[in-house]
């Protein structure tokens, strides 16, 4: 939902249109992420309603959030951005980490280790390309990027894992793609 919320934040705030190829692509992305999800769980499993509002509440953010960058903090530098936004979520975060410490033996180096290599990897070395993207190719195609996630958890899992690839994964993948393309496709005589 990220992307589609980003398109919706770009048309109103900074007047990208939403246009009937990007939305197509949208569409298709969103329904192979939804695929992909879905597989394993069935059609008759009810997930969690706050669950899943928390979920739809952060893409809401972080589609507002690209158009915010690039309306209104299009100057600050993206090391200072991408700074800024971890110490921030970080200390709004500490008191749920402080809360919730595990009761005996603290937790273990390697969970510290795979913490702070994820935080490096995906976060603090990610994000000033992230600001970088949608400075140069807007909201929408920064944010569509995301489609592929869940395309390469399982990819990770078959690989790392041993976990078995569904045909409904294929074929969510292939929507993803095919969504993803569509979205970020550029068309004659513009950027």
């Amino acid at each position: 939902m990220t992307p589609l919320w980003g398109a919706i934040f770009s048309a109103a705030l900074l007047g990208d249109p939403l246009t009937r190829r990007k939305l197509l692509g949208l569409a298709l992305g969103v329904s192979g992420v939804a695929l992909i999800a879905l597989r394993g769980t069935g059609f008759g499993t009810v997930p969690d309603p706050l669950g899943i509002a928390a979920c739809v509440l952060a893409t809401v953010c972080y589609g507002f959030s690209g158009s915010y960058i690039k309306r209104w903090a299009k100057d600050v530098p993206s090391r200072q951005m991408t700074a800024a936004s971890l110490s921030l979520a970080g200390l709004a975060f500490l008191p749920f980490a402080v809360l919730t410490l595990p009761a005996a033996g603290g937790i273990p180096a390697t969970v510290w280790l795979i913490a702070v290599g994820f935080a490096l990897l995906c976060s603090a070395f990610a994000y000033p390309v992230y600001l970088r993207l949608i400075a140069a190719a807007g909201v929408t195609v920064a944010l569509s990027v995301t489609l592929v996630v869940p395309v390469f958890a399982f990819l990770w899992g078959s690989l790392f894992l041993g976990e078995r690839i569904h045909s409904a994964a294929i074929a969510g993948a292939a929507l993803v793609v095919l969504g993803t393309a569509l979205v970020i496709r550029r068309v004659k005589g513009k950027r």
